[in-house]
């Protein structure tokens, strides 16, 4: 055992449990924030695939915010406190 714990997120993106966090709490965190991440961004590009041939200039925008997004998370797990 290698004296620390893991969030539950996929290897690459799986930042060590915070000094002082529970295991389970910090990686219920985690784990939220990555399946309402995931479900928001999922939507804003169902909404703009449905959209895209009345509006394709608004739907690409709306692809892109999607981006952005997702971009954000992956800061944020980054940033994950150690």
């Amino acid at each position: 055992m290698s004296g620390y714990s893991h969030i539950g997120f996929a290897d690459k993106w799986r930042p060590h449990v915070p000094k002082g966090d529970a295991p389970e709490a910090a990686s219920a965190v985690g784990n939220a924030v990555l399946e309402r991440t995931g479900a928001w961004i999922d939507e804003l590009r169902a909404i703009a695939d449905k959209h895209f041939d009345a509006s394709p200039e608004s739907s690409a925008h709306a692809w892109g915010f999607s981006a952005v997004i997702a971009r954000a998370f992956l800061d944020w797990v980054e940033e994950w406190p150690e």
